[in-house]
């Protein structure tokens, strides 16, 4: 009986201490979480680009206009971005009873602190089942210390909350045992293509791993019900496209394909070679494959900079010895790490594991499509936690095939590598946290009504950034209310200021662009971007009458034009501003230390 006791007692304690353990692990993940938004939950969250857009389109949803682009004269409906998020913004300023850009940014910023904790939770949870525990723990940790994981977590993005989605459909998926667990599969598939249209390839693994495990019943269930969802958005787009006022917009260019914001993916995408130099032409059968082959070269690295960081990250310590063998080397350590990955993804085909690396391959297949190669990295982030899988599964085959070496050296010599690597990539990823958690710039809004709001941006802003704000401020002071804005950040300058704000045309012939702004009518033209710069400057060239000079940062690289008419007085429009608060333009830039890391957003 004694014995028995002993060995019931023992079998408790090593329970306990296994749960101890684990639970360790999870505090480990949750303070690390925790630590790299502890510097950054004051203030509203940060709105810049696309960020902006998302929240045109809550508040839109909010006061009850439907899907609109607020900033855009006649509140166009917009058809680029699946709904989730901008209801989630939505349902922000319904509980709140506010629209107040301050009061909601702060919200939102607590809100996405949170999904970064359900990220990680949800994200360990998934690894263990198909890891080890300390693989699963190291997988997580490498995973929430990705540079643009932790990046992306600062904006009003949903790359985030889309890699929560997925990872909680895969983990329901595997533990398909009941209904219930299968129901709940479909939901979070519907959540992640609702979030993102990318997360088509969430249905079609689903799909295909059923197919391949010849459960044909199974597939076409499963075939029916991601019909749902995917309809419902592509009809809601046909019902768009084909409306009166999408046909007849109004203004001349504002359904130009070329204008991203404002066209679904496909029109934007497929249209020309690269939409954002529409002068390139159409695109044809080979551009796509030259595309796609291209983008296919530069995959490993992209790969290896997802799971890790930016080269440039990688470069900082080693930025004043041997710039060309570091480059060699870095670039090097990058193609193996990403083909560590890939070759991870085949193993875990090779053992009828379908479903993660189908959806990762067509993932990637589909991002391969895009034009824009310098946003690899970005696209790549929300897989950053099969990245981890594939990695540690490449790794535990190492272990296993010295393991069953005789000699002691051979396993010695899988112990190191195994271990250096895991300590060589945490070291890198917790340096780099360290710098960008560690220098973080603040801007400071000062409100009409004596309100601050701090705004605190990993990595800090752009040169041009910082002008562009100092820029509001000045159009704040001297615009009318129903002046419009032609910039290359037209929801961000909405959200700023509550002006009106669209696009330049991206047309090279002056002729032609003046046409194209008249029929706006702009009123404001905004000067000093890379990524419109040489369409504005052709205008302004030939049509120096036309474009007063009112403002200009001190460097002279950034300008602000008016409209002038034949009497040489600014032009009248008359558009209604909506109802966004207008901030002050008393912008305090407090700097972050020098050596910035650049990140492509």
């Amino acid at each position: 009986m004694s014995l028995v006791m002993r060995s019931d007692n023992r079998a408790i304690m090593l329970r306990l201490r296994k749960r101890a353990f684990q639970l360790s692990l999870i505090a480990i993940l949750v303070g690390v979480a925790l630590i790299s938004w502890s510097s950054r939950l004051i203030g509203p969250i940060d709105l810049r680009y696309d960020a902006s857009t998302y929240f045109i389109l809550g508040t839109s949803l909010a006061e009850g206009k439907g899907y609109r682009l607020l900033n855009e004269p006649g509140e166009i409906e917009a058809t680029q971005y699946p709904p989730l998020l901008p209801l989630v913004i939505a349902a922000h300023e319904w509980v709140m009873g506010s629209r107040d850009v301050i009061v909601i940014g702060h919200a939102l910023r607590i809100t996405f602190c949170l999904i970064y904790i359900a990220f990680t939770l949800a994200v360990y949870v998934l690894l263990k089942q198909y890891l080890p525990l300390p693989y699963a723990f190291f997988g997580a940790l490498i995973t929430i210390l990705s540079l643009y994981t932790y990046l992306m977590s600062n904006q009003l993005a949903p790359e985030i909350l889309f890699g929560l989605t997925t990872a909680l459909f895969f983990l329901f998926d595997k533990l398909d045992r009941r209904p219930r667990n299968s129901a709940l599969a479909f939901l979070f598939a519907t959540a992640s293509y609702a979030l993102r249209t990318i997360g088509v390839a969430v249905f079609a693994a689903w799909i295909g791993a059923a197919l391949l495990q010849k459960r044909f019943k199974r597939a076409f269930v499963r075939l029916t019900l991601s019909l749902i969802p995917i309809i419902c958005w592509q009809s809601y787009i046909h019902h768009v496209e084909s409306s009166p006022n999408y046909k007849k917009p109004v203004y001349k260019y504002q359904r130009a394909d070329y204008l991203f914001y404002n066209v679904s993916y496909s029109r934007n995408i497929f249209t020309f070679k690269d939409s954002f130099s529409p002068e390139a032409g159409p695109a044809t059968a080979r551009d796509f494959v030259e595309r796609f082959v291209g983008n296919l070269g530069r995959l490993p690295s992209s790969i290896g900079q997802a799971f890790t960081s930016e080269r440039k990250c990688w470069l900082v310590p080693f930025s004043r010895s041997h710039p060309a063998e570091t480059g060699f080397l870095l670039d090097l350590t990058l193609v193996v790490l990403g083909s560590i990955i890939l070759f991870g993804l085949g193993l875990q085909l090779t053992r009828r594991q379908w479903i993660i690396p189908l959806y990762v391959l067509l993932s990637i297949a589909a991002i391969c499509l895009t034009p824009w190669p310098i946003q690899l990295v970005r696209y790549l982030t929300p897989l950053c936690p099969f990245f981890a899988l594939a990695f540690f599964t490449s790794i535990l085959l190492l272990e296993s095939v010295f393991r069953e070496a005789s000699s002691r050296a051979a396993r010695a010599v899988s112990s190191v590598v195994t271990v250096s690597s895991i300590c060589l990539l945490l070291l890198h990823q917790f340096v780099v946290f360290y710098r960008f958690t560690r220098y973080i710039e603040t801007i400071v809004y000062q409100l009409p009504d004596t309100r601050e709001a701090r705004l605190h941006v990993l990595g800090g802003y752009f040169p041009v950034e910082r002008a562009l704000n100092a820029g509001l401020g000045w159009l704040m002071k001297h615009a009318r209310g129903d002046e419009i804005v032609a910039t290359y950040a037209p929801q961000w300058v909405y959200v700023r200021t509550g002006l009106k704000a669209v696009m330049p045309p991206f047309e090279l012939n002056p002729e032609r662009a003046q046409d194209l702004l008249d029929s706006v009518p702009v009123s404001y033209l905004i000067f000093g971007d890379d990524f419109t710069e040489r369409y504005v400057s052709r205008v302004l060239q030939r049509h120096a009458d036309l474009w007063q000079e009112v403002y200009s940062s001190g460097d002279g690289k950034f300008k602000i034009y008016r409209r002038m008419n034949a009497s040489g007085s600014a032009k009248n429009t008359n558009f209604d501003t909506g109802s966004f608060p207008r901030f002050s333009d008393d912008i305090e830039i407090i700097e972050c230390p020098s050596g910035e890391v650049r990140r492509n957003f």
